[in-house]
């Protein structure tokens, strides 16, 4: 009788594990191959003198995406300078669930939305000169400020995006 009850527990256990939604990954990883191009050093902020933004604080008109969770969706894209190291750019906690981001050049699939992103760094250049061009952007539920979080090394900054609303 034990062991059937044991047997019982585990089956259901599995039956539960299997039929459980997946969740958004924390964070995505875009390497050199997510790249569409290089170019000159891009207009915008500039974060460590790595990752540069060109949206400004201006609203970023919103479109319609095809999911449910994130039913609008900005293309915004972020350029990195090649060389230098690993960083991340991540969704303040408090916008998980309202809030996802995707940079993929690819083409091969479409990219998974995540709450954050782990870039890898590329060669290239004289590690001052060239800078890659990622498309993609970000994900919504609704017109937001969004606040991202950069970490590159030890220095975290805060960087807010226009999604259909403007940033003050």
């Amino acid at each position: 009788m034990r062991i059937a009850l044991a047997l019982a527990v585990i089956a259901l256990a599995g039956v539960a594990a299997g039929s459980a939604p997946a969740a958004t990954p924390r964070l995505a990883v875009v390497t050199c191959d997510d790249a569409a191009r290089s170019v000159a050093q891009p207009g915008g902020a500039l974060y460590g003198g790595r990752l540069g933004f060109s949206w400004g604080s201006r609203a970023k008109k919103l479109v319609l995406s095809h999911d449910a969770g994130f039913p609008f969706w900005s293309k915004l894209p972020i350029f990195i300078r090649a060389g230098g190291r690993a960083f991340t750019i991540e969704i303040a906690a408090t916008w998980h669930e309202r809030a996802g981001m995707a940079w993929d050049s690819r083409g091969d699939a479409r990219p998974a939305i995540a709450r954050g992103v782990r870039v890898v760094p590329c060669p290239g250049g004289d590690n001052a000169s060239v800078w890659l061009a990622y498309p993609g952007g970000f994900y919504v539920a609704k017109p937001a400020c969004l606040p991202i979080v950069i970490t590159i090394g030890a220095k975290r900054s805060t960087a807010r995006v226009p999604l259909g609303r403007a940033c003050s």
